[in-house]
């Protein structure tokens, strides 16, 4: 299957499909660009009006094969747009949000699958090691010179299922010496990653579980780390057919133009060999505490390092990030609810029976949640909760006076939010509000895996051999407000 099988690169295909109700087959060509759609155009001339009624009509799943290749389905599809063409042909685009290659899947609810198999950007950097080996050799007499030898190498595995249950995972190596480009020498060699959840899932949990392990990897990387191959395994299908009929997963969007183009000067931030005794740790902490943390890192995943934004937003969101992992994942109220309550109704009994509407409608939500921490008494806590507290080793490698840093931080935070010139005079600008963001993101990351378990030494060492993390502070020289 050379065609539709990574998500980094375009690829399109003539293809055959039935579209319901009559199952009528229709030629058109399928196109997959992971900057953009997933999209279906049709040419169709006898009765296509009977077939598409108008431009917002819609399919779970369309059913169809490429020309001479495997079976397709695609999911959540939606008629774009629909035109008379030259002799009477109708030009249709239709477009969708997943594709499956391999396999018809007219039940997008079913759950036929019970391992994901997935390659990423960058994983010969994680494992620290490359799979091919080059080696120069000086030729024996009487040749002159010498002659390059590419052997492939074998990595070590690794596999771990969570403690208290959750999906394992898996380390996996594809080895294809000499066979894509035949009498050339040329060899494939990649690393894998291997999901097994518990019972077998369907799309909606495809979903989840791939953002979750590419959300795990993007924070152990410490940059956005994207698929190359997704392949779905059925449950039903035997050993010896298995991997002939896996199903590639193609989702719509699947690498932001940016992601590739990217000077890559920065190192991984945890490569394997540095946290390799952690990992095991770190994943079962992970998939334990994942609904506590996934509002946050969704967040924190929408920041410029993940796809781009303008730095006021990119601070917004990472302070949000920040907020909601805490609230998330520790609470926060100054008294249990019940001692509130009693509060509350002392504090609304007081407003004078005169007061406006609107504005004891606003006294009473701020009385609301009277009873939460701020935000700058969350952020307190969480740098209080690093090894050493804020002035320990990561602490002061994120900024040398923390503390201190995260009062501006949160004064910045809420000049973007309301805009008054009070709060101006207090907030981050220019250079200081860019450089206070990247530093902001490695707060995160220090609070998220300390949280997850990771030993304060290999912390210590992956932020002080962090390039990035280094520019930042380096730059950032102002953490008093401006006179």
């Amino acid at each position: 299957m050379s065609q539709f099988s990574t998500v980094d690169t375009v690829s399109e295909s003539a293809v055959v499909v039935g579209l319901s109700p009559s199952n009528t087959e229709v030629v058109g060509r399928l196109r997959f660009d992971p900057d953009a759609d997933i999209s279906l155009e049709l040419l169709y001339r006898e009765g296509i009006e009977h077939i598409i009624v108008g431009p917002r009509i819609s399919y779970p799943a369309i059913l169809g094969r490429l020309i001479n290749g495997p079976p397709f389905t695609l999911v959540s599809a939606i008629v774009a747009s629909r035109r008379w063409g030259a002799a009477d042909f109708f030009d249709v685009k239709i477009v969708g949000d997943l594709l499956l290659v391999g396999m018809h899947l007219p039940d997008i609810t079913a759950k036929p699958f019970d391992e994901i198999i997935v390659t990423l950007t960058d994983l010969n950097d994680w494992f620290a090691s490359s799979p091919i080996h080059l080696s120069l050799d000086e030729l024996a007499e009487p040749e002159v010179g010498r002659q390059a030898t590419i052997t492939c190498k074998h990595v070590p595995r690794f596999g771990f299922s969570p403690m208290g249950g959750g999906p394992s995972l898996l380390s996996g190596q594809v080895m294809r010496p000499s066979i894509d480009r035949q009498h050339r020498g040329a060899l494939t060699n990649q690393f894998e990653l291997h999901l097994r959840p518990l019972t077998p899932f369907g799309l909606e949990d495809c979903a989840a579980e791939l953002f979750r392990l590419q959300a795990f990897m993007s924070i152990l990387c410490g940059r956005q780390m994207f698929y190359h191959h997704v392949r779905l395994y059925r449950h039903d299908v035997k050993d010896e057919r298995r991997q002939r009929d896996a199903v590639t997963y193609m989702h719509r969007f699947a690498c932001p133009s940016t992601s590739t183009k990217r000077p890559r000067s920065d190192r991984i931030l945890f490569p394997l060999p540095l946290i390799c005794d952690s990992l095991p740790l770190l994943w079962s902490s992970w998939t334990k505490r994942y609904k506590l943390y996934r509002s946050a890192v969704e967040l924190f995943t929408s920041t410029e390092i993940f796809g781009g934004q303008l730095v006021n937003f990119q601070l917004l969101a990472i302070m949000q990030a920040l907020e909601t992992l805490h609230r998330n994942r520790f609470g926060g109220t100054y008294l249990v609810e019940k001692e509130y309550d009693d509060i509350f109704i002392v504090l609304n009994n007081s407003i004078p029976p005169a007061t406006a509407v609107d504005l004891k409608e606003a006294l009473r939500s701020r009385m609301k949640f009277g009873n939460e921490y701020s935000l700058r008494k969350r952020l307190r806590i969480l740098a209080d909760g690093l090894p050493g507290g804020a002035g320990g080793a990561v602490g002061t490698l994120i900024h040398p006076s923390l503390q201190d840093f995260l009062n501006r931080s949160v004064q910045t935070r809420n000049y973007l939010t309301h805009f008054t010139s009070v709060l101006e005079c207090e907030a981050f600008r220019d250079a200081d509000l860019f450089y206070a963001t990247q530093l902001l993101r490695w707060f995160f990351v220090a609070v998220l895996l300390v949280d997850m378990g990771l030993p304060e030494g290999h912390l210590v060492d992956a932020l002080t051999d962090a390039n990035k993390l280094t520019e930042a502070r380096q730059h950032f020289n102002n953490t008093a407000p401006p006179t």
